[in-house]
């Protein structure tokens, strides 16, 4: 897949903000942890992650946090959006 050097971020956002605007009646999960893993999930399964191979190593710890916190982000914008 041919991406520019910021697609990874920006889905990582759009993602967070679904997870942020998701409807919340059924489940117990917050909408911020729903805009993480959604995040995670996505940029994982269509970028894959920073190195090769199947061990964990620290880069994939820096993965995790900063696709995380981008999914976290996304989710919160969404949910300060629909508090006003």
């Amino acid at each position: 897949m041919v991406a520019g050097p910021y697609s990874r971020h920006l889905l990582a956002l759009a993602a967070g903000v679904i997870g942020g605007f998701l409807p919340n009646k059924a489940s117990n999960i917050h909408p911020l942890l729903m805009g993480t893993i959604l995040g995670l999930f996505f940029v994982k399964v269509l970028f894959g992650d920073w190195d090769f191979g199947y061990q964990w190593t620290a880069s994939d710890v820096g993965f995790v946090l900063l696709t995380g916190l981008e999914g976290a982000t996304g989710a919160l914008l969404a949910q300060k959006s629909l508090e006003q």
